[in-house]
């Protein structure tokens, strides 16, 4: 007869619970199982930032290896050459890119509607407030660098724009009315956006995730999405700021899969093969 047991204490477990996990339920054997879940994760980022460093130091070799749909910029094979490397892993977005429905567009419109009458009738109860306020602008280097490292990514954390609200709320729409005619129209503010919205976007995600991004202007996007940096973007904002070069690999990883790779630097992207 076969026998089950615990992975840490090595106490008979059932067939069921072993199926569940190789980890009995004690504290001592689940704070175990912890640890080797922490532990698996980091020598999988370690050997992904191994991957990129590698890929490094063969383009120095021989930049003949390094492939790209793109044309590569002198300046970036320059740097190649002779620079230093950060790397940098971030989510990869792995949704489909379809044709938008129609009831999504409403379904956001009707939301931007309902913000705006409310701001208009001083009556601020019916909807969520994401970001109460913008923070200071970046850098313009700086905020190339973060924008090459999400274009890398392609926009994981807009998954999380709904269906319907793109992040939109009282303060981020009360700042961008600022900038507008005092006597702008409900029907105006909803022809301005509407024109942004794409024909395509990615399923289960913001209405303007479009194939090349957010399809709104900086100005036009909500605190949120102006604010936002997600940890492995914060990880390599503080990576930046202790190197002397920018130049970055970077990988869209899902698990242990690199999904895709870049190169970049304050001034270049390029997509490697």
């Amino acid at each position: 007869m076969i026998k089950y047991q615990c992975q840490h204490c090595q106490d008979d477990m059932s067939f069921i619970d072993q199926t569940r996990s190789q980890y009995c339920k004690k504290a001592a054997c689940q704070r175990a199982l912890g640890q080797a879940v922490a532990e698996r994760k980091k020598t999988i980022k370690q050997a992904q930032h191994n991957h990129l460093s590698a890929l490094h130091q063969t383009n120095q070799d021989d930049l003949s290896t390094l492939t790209s749909k793109q044309t590569i910029p002198i300046t970036l094979l320059d740097a190649i050459q002779q620079q230093q490397t950060i790397t940098a892993l971030v989510p990869d977005n792995n949704n489909q890119l379809t044709e938008l429905p129609e009831s999504r567009k409403q379904a956001f419109l009707t939301h931007l509607a309902g913000l705006f009458n409310d701001l208009k009738t001083n009556i601020l109860s019916h909807h969520k407030v994401y970001a109460e306020a913008l923070e200071p602008p970046l850098s313009l280097i700086e905020s190339n660098l973060l924008g090459y490292a999400c274009a890398t990514c392609r926009g994981y954390c807009c998954t999380w724009g709904g269906t319907h609200h793109a992040f939109q709320d009282y303060p981020s729409l009360q700042q961008y009315l600022t900038t507008q005619a005092a006597d702008i129209t409900e029907q105006q503010l909803i022809n301005v956006y509407a024109e942004y919205i794409p024909t395509h976007s990615y399923q289960n995600a913001c209405v303007f995730q479009g194939e090349l991004g957010c399809t709104l202007p900086s100005e036009m996007r909500s605190f949120t999405c102006n604010n936002y940096r997600c940890s492995s973007l914060t990880n390599y904002q503080q990576a930046l700021a202790k190197s002397n070069s920018n130049l970055t690999y970077a990988a869209a990883v899902d698990g242990e899969k690199i999904s895709r790779a870049t190169i970049f630097d304050s001034q270049s992207f390029v997509l490697l093969e």
